[in-house]
């Protein structure tokens, strides 16, 4: 199945650069956030913080507003470039996350980009130490939140 869904992203995506993998945000024993970064080829050059819609409400899913637009993009380059795997410090204050506001975790790099699931302020918050949010879903993950050892197996299987 989500070798399914992998090829499925590679072919939606076939003009705009193509998904080389796939990021994972864990919580640490101290409390912090590390992005857990898997690609299957090439390398990862930069994070960034990308604000990419509302949260919906109601039985209509209307956006609450659009105060999200406004919200900038932060970015910060990874030295060194991350090849295969590779964990970092989560290079954006927890804080700046603001409610009401869906965001995504986007790496790009020479052979294409690698994304983290879309998370909340709530979501973030939600995430235990040992515990990693990720984009996997389909009929084998009954849960964004997965053990380390879970996503490096969803991250296998990404790949493969």
């Amino acid at each position: 199945m989500v070798s399914l869904l992998g090829g499925l992203l590679l072919v939606l995506t076939a003009c705009s650069p193509s998904i080389i993998g796939t990021l994972g945000i864990a919580r640490l024993d101290d409390g912090s956030l590390d992005v857990l970064i898997r690609i299957c080829r090439g390398s990862i050059d930069d994070l960034g913080l990308e604000a990419v819609g509302p949260l919906h409400r109601g039985a209509t899913d209307e956006p609450d507003d659009s105060s999200w637009e406004s919200i900038p993009d932060q970015e910060v380059t990874l030295s060194p470039s991350v090849t295969a795997s590779g964990d970092v410090a989560l290079p954006f204050d927890e804080g700046s996350v603001q409610d009401e506001v869906r965001y995504k975790l986007r790496s790009s790099g020479s052979e294409g980009n690698a994304f983290s699931a879309a998370f909340t302020s709530s979501d973030l918050d939600a995430i235990k130490p040992g515990r990693v949010l990720t984009p996997a879903s389909g009929d084998q993950i009954e849960s964004p939140l997965l053990t380390p050892q879970q996503f490096e197996e969803y991250a296998t299987e990404f790949c493969d």
